[in-house]
């Protein structure tokens, strides 16, 4: 089956991208002791990338990026024993100069339509249903300083701790950045998430990526105050920010992706 190509809310500062590729009973590994399933499962394989953002504010700008956060999988007829899940541990993040592969485009590939302008899907595929609702936007010129931006970042190296967190209904992965840089930048390239089971149809996969105050980082600040603040001054300046960026930009979540079977 093709693989499904989900719209995003893609905010600069974080794109993620769910595939889900089908394997039938009579493909799916098992001990010699084991009886075959008749439970079709469903292989996730997650993308995701970490980079910084600018952000219009009154007569000036900020930048900022993710420290980390919280991806939460919800399920409607299916579920994630936690043998079945996978990612965990240190990974270091794909960047521009170590020559990883791209990152895809968050837009949805194109399908025929009916002729209320809906695209049809095809039979027993994994398919995109609910989308993102908010977009950002930047300009060709700051699409290409950041672009020059992160090629230079190459020399550094961000390296991401990923968590599973123990949960039987909602499974969860807990990222964080390592190795002392102040925010997350590269990215993970279509990486094993974990093994849904398919109890009943239609099975529907939902990803969140949630993040809280502590995981948004200020990195830079233009136009809003003078380069002779305290320090004081400026870490409460910066952590009002942060606040009113949780509140405008990152809440219910950063970021949603949405996958049905059936």
């Amino acid at each position: 089956m093709p693989p499904p190509e989900p719209k995003n809310k893609c905010l600069d500062c974080l794109g993620m991208k769910l595939e889900g590729i089908l394997i039938p009973p009579n493909k799916q590994k098992r001990k010699f002791w084991q009886k075959p399933s008749k439970i079709p499962q469903i292989d996730l394989y997650l993308t995701i990338q970490f980079k910084q953002q600018w952000e219009e504010l009154l007569e000036g700008r900020v930048k900022f990026g993710l420290k980390g956060g919280v991806l939460r999988i919800h399920l409607q007829h299916g579920n994630i024993p936690y043998e079945f899940r996978e990612l965990g541990g240190y990974l270091q993040l794909a960047t521009v100069g170590n020559q990883q592969p791209p990152w895809p485009s968050c837009d949805l590939k194109q399908r025929p339509t009916d002729p209320n302008g809906n695209r049809e899907k095809g039979r027993d595929a994994v398919t995109p249903e609910a989308t993102q609702s908010q977009s950002h936007e930047t300009s060709q010129a700051e699409s290409q300083a950041e672009s020059y931006e992160t090629s230079h970042q190459s020399d550094q190296v961000s390296w991401c701790h990923i968590t599973n967190q123990v949960s039987g209904e909602n499974p969860a992965w807990i990222f964080e950045e390592q190795k002392g840089n102040s925010v997350l930048f590269g990215s993970l390239n279509r990486v094993k998430l974990a093994t849904v089971n398919v109890t009943a149809l239609p099975c529907r996969i939902q990803a969140i990526f949630e993040v809280s105050q502590r995981d948004i980082c200020v990195t830079d600040v233009e136009g809003l105050w003078s380069n002779n603040l305290s320090r004081n001054k400026t870490v409460v300046l910066n952590r009002l920010i942060v606040e009113h960026l949780l509140v405008s930009k990152f809440k219910p979540y950063l970021s949603r992706v949405e996958l049905q079977y059936g």
